[in-house]
């Protein structure tokens, strides 16, 4: 990551229709979120939704 970002967005990492808008977005940085963004339930998928998007 660059430590220069100004621009920081962090998205939920189990939401891989959101990658490409979080890309898109402008931000100098795009962080993919799997602890505090993911519900509990859902964290086993969380590495496949970012292998996928």
């Amino acid at each position: 990551m660059n430590v220069n970002a100004r621009d920081r967005l962090f998205t939920s990492g189990d939401r891989p229709e959101w990658f490409s808008q979080a890309l898109a977005s402008g931000a100098d940085a795009v962080i993919l979120d799997f602890e505090d963004a993911v519900a509990p339930d859902a964290n086993p998928g969380r590495a496949r939704a970012c292998r996928r998007g």
